[in-house]
């Protein structure tokens, strides 16, 4: 269970980096949303940390909690998920 968990929340991680990535090669492609894109970029990055805390919690300790772990990479995928939305209608 807990290699399961691990892999949920390095799941989580990756997406949530992808997923600020994304946003921020968008920011100049927004026009004159520029500041809430950029303030949405900045959100998605401030929870990339806490991400990471509960990955090497788990790792280090074993300390997992299964079900935040699947919640943690379900948000994060979700976002990630979102962001190639915009992304294909700021090309649009």
């Amino acid at each position: 269970m807990l290699s399961q968990a691990i892999s949920l929340l390095v799941a989580a991680v990756l997406a949530q980096i992808v997923a600020v990535y994304l946003a921020a090669r968008l920011i100049r492609g927004t026009g004159r949303f520029w500041p809430a894109w950029s303030c949405l970029c900045f959100a998605l990055l401030l929870m990339v940390p806490q991400r990471w805390r509960t990955l090497e919690l788990a790792l280090h300790s074993g300390l997992y909690d299964f079900t935040g772990a699947l919640f943690d990479c379900a948000v994060s995928l979700l976002l990630l998920l979102g962001m190639i939305g915009l992304r294909g209608l700021f090309r649009r």
